[in-house]
């Protein structure tokens, strides 16, 4: 399947949460829901135009990830934009009809290009470690764990390790 990774658009808004509802309790699986409130198209609606005002103030970059035909597969996004350091924080979901195709992966390498091109130098991840298909796509795309990062979080009641990674794009042959 052929993807493209879009910047996040005000048009998008229906389709993104009918994506999100849609994948609402899979999604649930490896991150904390979100609660009912945040699927209310109002409060949705709300939500997205923070983050379309963050990304027109510089401080993320959101994509949605779509197929052929213009269909939401997933999302990817860099969040906690630091130029002074040129670095910022990754994070990306596929939706559970796409899941286990390599999008996540190929969307990451759409998405270093990209802001390899913007001058940022290193990008910063997090995952549990019961979530190993997300491990594998860091790594498959140059990330390193970072010795020593790990903390316990709490999901849908269960203890687990997040472990950071890192990728320093500097170092990177390309």
């Amino acid at each position: 399947m052929k993807i493209k990774i879009e910047p996040l658009q005000e048009s998008d808004t229906l389709s993104l949460l009918q994506f999100e509802t849609v994948n609402r309790i899979y999604f649930s699986r490896m991150l904390s829901d979100r609660g009912d409130h945040y699927y209310a198209p109002e409060i949705y609606a709300q939500h997205h135009q923070a983050l379309l005002d963050e990304q027109a103030a510089g401080d993320g970059l959101f994509f949605l990830i779509k197929n052929e035909t213009g269909q939401i597969v997933g999302r990817i996004n860099v969040t906690d934009l630091n130029y002074e350091e040129r670095s910022g924080s990754i994070g990306y979901r596929i939706g559970q009809n796409y899941a286990g195709r390599g999008l996540a992966s190929r969307s990451l390498e759409l998405l270093i290009d990209h802001v390899r091109k913007l001058g940022l130098k290193k990008l910063t991840a997090q995952t549990t470690n019961h979530h190993t298909a997300s491990q594998k796509v860091l790594l498959k795309n140059g990330f390193r764990i970072v010795e020593h990062q790990v903390e316990d979080v709490q999901l849908n009641g269960q203890t687990y390790q997040l472990q950071s990674y890192i990728l320093h794009l500097s170092d990177e042959q390309k």
